[in-house]
């Protein structure tokens, strides 16, 4: 098959799920930090806290969604679940990392690139790309 007779639904999934399901795991462990560092008031913003990282992560997602579904159109249908197993961790981590900043950049100006931000970012990018991604066949 084609490089462009490639069905689209898996693109589409990917772009338009991907960040919810980034967004999702990033609240979760967001939450579960501010719950560690402040257990006492955790509850006191855990529905506006829950709200804000859904949709800030969300748009924050889209452009590392949308690049990694791209690239995931390049990876052949052949090849066997462990190695789409880990392209996909590769792209989604790689893109997540690298394409967050000019959000971040854009919007938290008071929040410097830094490692661990980068790494947080790219194992969620890992997840919604291997959660999008690979389920449902070959594509």
């Amino acid at each position: 098959m084609t490089q462009a007779a490639k069905p689209l639904p898996r693109t589409f999934i990917i772009v338009a799920f991907g960040p919810l399901v980034g967004a999702v795991t990033m609240s979760v462990i967001m939450l579960a930090l501010a719950a560690s560092q402040n257990p006492d008031t955790i509850f006191d913003y855990l529905a506006y806290g829950i709200a804000l990282y859904l949709a800030f992560g969300y748009i924050a997602g889209f452009l590392p969604a949308l690049a990694a579904a791209l690239l995931w159109r390049v990876v052949p249908p052949g090849w066997s679940l462990g190695r789409r197993v880990l392209a996909a961790i590769l792209i989604g981590g790689l893109t997540s990392a690298i394409l967050v900043w000019p959000f971040m950049a854009l919007f938290l100006a008071f929040m410097p690139p830094n490692i661990y931000f980068a790494a947080l970012a790219a194992f969620c990018g890992a997840i919604a790309l291997c959660a999008t991604a690979l389920p449902g066949g070959k594509r």
